[in-house]
């Protein structure tokens, strides 16, 4: 069995906070930009999609023994290109592309950690 070392500060990771809730897809019963409590709830969602989605290519590329790359294909059924690009923007994902196929590299979270 394989395995993967996720920092136990992982959820709480300034990258992970700073996701911005418009990033992802939400119903319009929870989202709303006037209700307090709602965009809480929003935010919230956001932040867990993201970490989710982090968690996720970081275990398809250790599984393949892809060196840190994930290919789109292997995080597809969970993703949306806004969650992506947000990953992206926070800098624990860059796009990549190996063999014709597009994907991403996950980033390692501790190169870039801000003085706390």
């Amino acid at each position: 069995m394989t395995y993967v070392n996720v920092d136990v500060r992982m959820a709480r990771d300034h990258r992970i906070m700073d996701v911005r809730p418009e990033s992802v897809r939400i119903p319009l019963g929870v989202r709303s930009e006037t209700d307090s409590a709602k965009a809480v709830e929003w935010t919230r969602a956001a932040r867990a999609a993201a970490l989710g989605l982090w968690t996720a290519a970081l275990c398809y590329t250790r599984e393949h023994d892809l060196d840190g790359f994930c290919p789109l294909s292997g995080i597809q059924h969970l993703a949306v290109e806004e969650v992506i690009d947000e990953l992206v923007r926070e800098g624990l994902l860059a796009r990549a592309e190996r063999d014709g196929r597009a994907g991403v590299i996950v980033l390692d979270p501790a190169a870039s950690r801000r003085c706390e």
